[in-house]
């Protein structure tokens, strides 16, 4: 399977598992072959053929309460022919008001068959981690879990909808939330922008000047190559900044006054 027909399965298959966990069936019963298998978590979801598949999806979402998915992580594991095998993991977050609550990671594989009309999906499988979601007898999705567990789901949601919030999706197709404070720089590299934290650097090929009205005035634009977290500086002194991490950051010549008032400022120390 060609390149861009795998990397199109992979966008079918974040596509149709966003709408299916919000409670919408209909494009993973669109994207559904005949001859489709399907291996759910719980006990009795084994599948063969589209009418027992489309009969226990419908049972899932009778006990799934609209839910959004985070973490969405999917890669190519097998490309041969017109066969092109996905696997990944995502989290699952629920965020209705009935009562139900669940928070945790699901696993997944999608084999996807190139036919005459496109892609079809002839497999899937969905697994939980063993032992991190518990269900009772008669649940099809898990959903029995205390009170004390929704305010820990809730407080979650919160925080990653609250400002200071930076949402990217790297190269490989991984959906990070950072927090401002975990930033040190973001640096253009070429047609990439790399964001640089304590212990890891996140490639994306969104590029800087898209980030720059998203963050707030605790970031400042140094060049067109960087922004940095001013709250990362250790010392700066003429044309150079250094960070707490220990990156040197070069000031252009040209905007070392103004670079040297704005850090200042921040600090609020006298300005210069």
């Amino acid at each position: 399977m060609k390149k861009h027909l795998a990397n199109e399965a992979i966008r079918l298959t974040s596509e149709f598992m966003e709408a299916f966990y919000s409670g919408n069936p209909d494009p993973v019963y669109a994207a559904a072959a005949p001859d489709i298998t399907w291996i759910g978590a719980q006990r009795g979801q084994f599948d063969i053929g589209f009418k027992e598949f489309h009969d226990d999806i419908e049972k899932v979402l009778r006990d799934l309460s609209p839910s959004r998915l985070t973490n969405q992580r999917y890669l190519i594991s097998q490309n041969n022919g017109c066969i092109c095998t996905i696997i990944g993991t995502y989290h699952v977050v629920s965020v209705d008001h009935t009562g139900a609550a669940f928070d945790g990671e699901q696993r997944l594989v999608a084999v996807w068959r190139l036919e005459k009309d496109g892609l079809k999906l002839v497999h899937l499988s969905n697994t939980s981690p063993i032992g991190e979601w518990k269900v009772t007898k008669e649940e099809h999705f898990p959903l029995k879990m205390s009170s004390f567990v929704r305010e820990y789901i809730n407080r979650q949601i919160k925080e990653k909808t609250d400002p200071g919030l930076l949402i990217v999706t790297d190269t490989e197709k991984s959906r990070h939330y950072l927090r401002e404070p975990e930033i040190f720089l973001l640096e253009s590299e070429n047609k990439y922008t790399a964001i640089y934290l304590k212990d890891s650097v996140i490639r994306t090929k969104e590029l800087l000047k898209t980030f720059e009205p998203k963050l707030s005035p605790v970031f400042l634009r140094i060049s067109r190559f960087n922004i940095i977290n001013m709250s990362k500086i250790a010392s700066f002194k003429d044309q150079e900044l250094i960070l707490t991490n220990g990156q040197h950051i070069l000031i252009p010549s040209r905007k070392i006054p103004d670079i040297h008032k704005a850090v200042y400022r921040f600090f609020d120390s006298e300005k210069v």
